[in-house]
């Protein structure tokens, strides 16, 4: 199912870029508000661009998850200055969901 989210929340994970914390490697973490967990990598970066290009008709297949869920991350994508891309695992104790994110704002569980 393809979602349509406020750009202005798409903008807001951009603009956290910045203020990245660097993912070592696996672990366990806490998501933060506004974070994306996204069916594929095409769709990340889909999701990235239309907030920086401000595109409220893109199209994607994200979700953004709720603060506070455990986000266990299953492998580092790549890493770059201003963050790495993972592939994680979110639960929220009864259900879970896998896929891609950027660790803007993770901190440790």
């Amino acid at each position: 199912m393809r979602l349509r989210i406020m750009m202005t929340s798409a903008f807001a994970v951009i603009a956290a870029l910045a203020f990245s914390i660097r993912t070592a490697g696996a672990g366990t973490f806490s998501t933060q508000a506004g974070q994306p967990i996204c069916a594929t990598l095409d769709d990340l970066h889909a999701y990235v661009l239309a907030g920086m290009m401000k595109d409220e008709n893109a199209e994607w297949n994200c979700t953004l998850v709720k603060p506070g869920l455990a986000l266990e991350v299953q492998e580092v994508i790549s890493k770059s200055a201003i963050g790495d891309l993972i592939k994680a695992k979110v639960s929220d104790g009864g259900s879970s969901i896998v896929g891609y994110t950027m660790n803007v704002g993770l901190k440790p569980r």
